[in-house]
């Protein structure tokens, strides 16, 4: 496996929020395989440069992404979670923290970034509004989960 891993550039594997997806974050963009269907199906790379860190939203083609690093062959900075729709290509929005992206978390309406001592959550909305922050101990892995409860309600744990 860590020979796949260096042979075919992975940074880091994700299962999405209903784990019958994986998304792979790579040195030339991302992949996504999907487990539903018998045998499963790859999909076409989306060659977005170099990316760290990927999260997708349910089954959709919505997806977070965080540049990979700092070279040439990374569009964007590590400070920033780009919103893609992988089905057009587009780049949906962008937003730009105040240090390295840790950890993105999503839910159908918000999603979640976490920096090394501050958790930050945004609206979908085109601009984003910043729905809430909370000041955390220092977190240097990231970690961070949210699921949706009952009604509107979501839990945040970190």
């Amino acid at each position: 496996m860590a020979e796949c891993r260096a042979e075919c550039g992975i940074v880091n594997v994700r299962a999405n929020q209903g784990n019958d997806c994986f998304v792979f974050s790579m040195k030339s963009g991302i992949r996504i395989f999907d487990f539903d269907s018998d045998g499963g199906t790859a999909f076409p790379a989306v060659l977005v440069g170099s990316v760290r860190l990927t999260e997708m939203l349910h089954r959709t083609n919505r997806l977070a992404y965080v540049g990979g690093d700092s070279s040439e062959s990374s569009l964007f900075d590590d400070s920033t979670v780009v919103m893609f729709n992988a089905f057009t290509n587009r780049v949906l929005q962008t937003y730009k923290v105040t240090s390295r992206v840790l950890n993105i978390r999503m839910l159908s309406t918000m999603i979640c970034i976490c920096i090394k001592d501050q958790i930050l959550i945004y609206s979908f909305d085109n601009p984003a509004k910043l729905l809430r922050s909370f000041d955390v101990n220092p977190n240097p892995r990231g970690l961070c989960v949210v699921t949706r409860s009952t009604g509107d309600r979501c839990l945040l744990a970190f």
